[in-house]
C-alpha cells in the first residue's frame, strides 16, 4: 500500500488587516470545520479532519498586503491507493471545496471587522465622556432624607423592643392616645413580639431587594 499527499492551493485577498482575516478564519473553521482539529499559529489556522474519508490537513495562511491582506489556503489530502479502494477524490472535487471555503470568507470577515469598529466606537465614547458630575442635593432631598432615617429608627426601636418582649416575655410599647408606655405580659406579648419582629424583617428584606435592583442609582 502506498501514501501519498495530494495538495491543492488557492489564494483570496480581503481588504481587512491580518489580525482580522485571522479572527475570521478561526470563526468560520470553528463554524464549518466543526468536526475538525483545529489550531492557531502566529499566521496561520490549521484544521485537521476527515474529507470524503481521507486524512485532510488545511492550512490558512495570512499575509499583509497594500491594499489589505492576502489569504492562501493549502489543503493537504491524503491518498491511500489499494486494489480494493474507491477512486479517489478527484482535484476539481477539492479544489470545488476551498473554492466553497473562500466563497463563504466575506461575511466573516465582515462580522470581524463590524465587531472591531464597534468595540472601537465604545471605547471613544467612554473616553470623551469624562468624569460624572455629582447631582446637587436639594432641600426635597434632605427632608426626604430624614424622614426615611427617622422612620427607620423608629421601626428599629420598635424591633428591639420587641426582641426584649419575645425573651423576657414583657412587652412595652408607647400607646397611640397618650403616647406613654404600656406593658403587655406572658403569651401575649411573645405572640405581638413575634408579630412585631416578622414585620420589621420583611420591611429590611424589601427595602434591600430594592437597592440590589438599583445598584448604582441614588436612594432619593
Amino acid at each position: 500500500m502506498d501514501s501519498k499527499y495530494k495538495q491543492f492551493t488557492q489564494e483570496a485577498e480581503f481588504q481587512a488587516e491580518p489580525q482580522i482575516v485571522r479572527q475570521a478564519v478561526r470563526a468560520f473553521a470553528d463554524n464549518w470545520l466543526a468536526d475538525w482539529k483545529v489550531s492557531e499559529t502566529s499566521d496561520s489556522v490549521e484544521a485537521t479532519g476527515d474529507s470524503a474519508g481521507h486524512l485532510a490537513t488545511a492550512k490558512f495562511g495570512t499575509e499583509p498586503t497594500q491594499r489589505g491582506t492576502k489569504l492562501t489556503v493549502v489543503l493537504k489530502v491524503l491518498q491511500v491507493d489499494s486494489p480494493e479502494s474507491t477512486p479517489a477524490n478527484s482535484g476539481e472535487d477539492y479544489d470545488g471545496q476551498i473554492r466553497k471555503w473562500l466563497e463563504a470568507l466575506p461575511w466573516w470577515v465582515q462580522q470581524r471587522q463590524a465587531a472591531a469598529i464597534g468595540s472601537a466606537g465604545h471605547g471613544e465614547n467612554a473616553a470623551s465622556s469624562g468624569p460624572r458630575i455629582r447631582r446637587r442635593l436639594r432641600i426635597g432631598d434632605i427632608v426626604g432624607a430624614v424622614f426615611l432615617i427617622s422612620w427607620f429608627l423608629v421601626i428599629t426601636l420598635f424591633a428591639l423592643s420587641a426582641l426584649v418582649g419575645l425573651i423576657t416575655g414583657v412587652l412595652k410599647l408607647p400607646s397611640k392616645r397618650s403616647g406613654d408606655l404600656v406593658t403587655t405580659q406572658g403569651w401575649e406579648a411573645r405572640i405581638v413580639s413575634v408579630l412585631i419582629l416578622w414585620i420589621y424583617g420583611w420591611i429590611v428584606s424589601t427595602i434591600w431587594k430594592w437597592r440590589n435592583r438599583h445598584k448604582g442609582k441614588p436612594w432619593l
